[in-house]
């Protein structure tokens, strides 16, 4: 769909007032595809698709869950997208994945800006909007992750203070040598730049172009999928993660895209997005740590 910024600031004040259809598609045009670019979470574990008709209505009806099984000897933990301690299962072979709401800050805006502003102004909130999303789906992903990967305490603590061929090596071997396979590594974007002052001797192989995965063009170290971040606050300079693939991993999913609202009141536009969506970590042996001096 060809549109143009200007064109949607000016009449987007009518479409809401007039076709609620049609404001939901415009919405949508920004929304689709820029989460993915955002977050590392999804990089990680891809929500799938899943309907209201699917989910379970507890007892608090504002958490529906699905239930889903787990290794008899693993650990599983529970995303929580609110921020709270993640739920720790140890003995359960079925447990159940709460959905939570996401939803980004509300924001106003004059009708008289909307009208006669030059900027994109509806993209850049959408785009705003939709990284407090995204930022959320990571830190509360990191703060699972931190307790998954204690509990199965696969960490590597290195002596060197820059990232060296041997401690990846090391780190994934935590993840081979325990009858799995490290598919995916996460670290930040500091990191990657250290590690492309190695040699050619130190790659043993090219660090090969890119991979597409979701979209997301993805650079591979050791023929293993490399995931890069600037949230250092999430992700630290010193600090890198391997996974298996997602199968032994953990779960994800979401109910519909990211949904955007907008709302008039007299003189102002109110625009707000929100998701929902329910994830965990299924294997806290399937997650290693490595961490540098």
């Amino acid at each position: 769909m060809n549109v143009s910024f200007e064109y949607i600031n000016n009449n987007y004040t009518d479409m809401v007032k007039t076709a609620a259809a049609q404001v939901d598609e415009y919405g949508a045009y920004f929304l689709r595809t820029k989460i993915r670019e955002a977050s590392f979470f999804r990089a990680i574990l891809d929500p799938e698709p899943k309907t209201w008709q699917e989910l379970i209505r507890g007892w608090n009806e504002e958490e529906p869950y699905v239930v889903v099984h787990k290794e008899p000897d693993a650990t599983a933990f529970v995303i929580d997208f609110r921020g709270e301690t993640p739920y720790k299962y140890v003995e359960e072979e079925r447990y159940p994945v709460y959905f939570k709401q996401i939803q980004a800050e509300n924001y106003e805006k004059d009708l008289i800006e909307l009208k006669i502003t030059k900027i994109p102004l509806i993209k850049i909130l959408k785009d705003i909007m939709l990284k407090e999303i995204a930022y959320t789906e990571d830190k509360s992903f990191m703060q699972t992750l931190e307790a998954a990967v204690n509990d199965g305490g696969k960490i590597l603590n290195s002596s060197n203070p820059l990232p060296q061929r041997e401690d990846f090596v090391n780190l994934m071997n935590l993840l081979d040598g325990d009858k799995l396979k490290t598919e995916l590594i996460l670290m930040s974007n500091v990191m990657f730049n250290n590690i492309q002052l190695w040699n050619y001797a130190d790659f043993g192989e090219k660090l090969v172009g890119e991979v597409t995965v979701n979209g997301l063009k993805i650079p591979t170290l050791f023929g293993r999928k490399l995931i890069t971040t600037n949230k250092t606050d999430l992700v630290p300079e010193g600090v890198a993660y391997a996974f298996t693939a997602r199968e032994f991993l953990g779960h994800s999913f979401k109910i519909e895209d990211v949904n955007f609202y907008t709302k008039t009141d007299k003189k102002k536009m109110t625009f707000t997005a929100w998701e929902f969506l329910g994830a965990s970590i299924g294997n806290s042996k399937a997650v290693a740590k490595l961490v540098l001096a």
